[in-house]
């Protein structure tokens, strides 16, 4: 966005931004998964990279270490049915997501799951082209084969069948537009590339 900002203004407050966010990727630790880093369900960290592999292809190392990080991190978090915990970190010893409480709330801290990996894999779908040697459409197409209706949510409870606290309970039965709309533009994406 600050691209196209740039190129429609020519201001160069959103060039000082751009090399503002430059400079925060510049440290190692930023582009790199680090143990037991904290996972993230968000596809931010392989769509936004892929997309600046293409309008910034000078800084094209950048781009995709920030996706292999992303990837390599949180990819084995995806439980079979689709979703992945709330919040989670690599156990090092194992190479597998240890779930951890989440914040929500009143600031009460528990453990959930939720549906909304399908930005993750929306994000696998879009820089697979840039990790030839990754599996991040297999990665997606775990997530597109088993979210459905009653995974499309922001919360779920950590174990299939179990129960949320009473607090939680109405968003976990409310759709998420943003389990959906990520599994969508997935499906849509993927097929228009071919994976599917």
């Amino acid at each position: 966005m600050l691209f196209a900002a740039w190129r429609a203004t020519g201001d160069g407050k959103f060039v000082e931004e751009i090399e503002r966010l430059y400079r925060c990727c510049e440290s190692d630790d930023s582009c790199s998964p680090e143990p037991g880093e904290r996972v993230s369900s968000g596809g931010k960290g392989l769509y936004l990279p892929s997309l600046m592999m293409e309008l910034d292809p000078w800084h094209h190392q950048r781009w995709r270490d920030m996706m292999m990080g992303s990837f390599r991190t949180s990819a084995h978090a995806i439980l079979p049915d689709g979703t992945g915990y709330t919040a989670g970190r690599n156990d090092p010893q194992t190479g597998t997501v240890v779930p951890v409480a989440a914040r929500w709330g009143g600031g009460t801290a528990r453990t959930a799951r939720t549906g909304r990996y399908s930005s993750f894999g929306f994000g696998c779908v879009n820089a697979q082209r840039w990790l030839p040697e990754e599996d991040a459409v297999g990665v997606a197409r775990v997530i597109l084969e088993n979210l459905d209706l009653d995974t499309f949510r922001f919360i779920m409870p950590a174990e299939p069948g179990g129960q949320l606290p009473p607090d939680w309970r109405p968003e976990g039965k409310l759709l998420d537009h943003d389990s959906l709309v990520g599994w969508l533009y997935m499906y849509w994406e993927g097929r228009w590339r071919g994976y599917w």
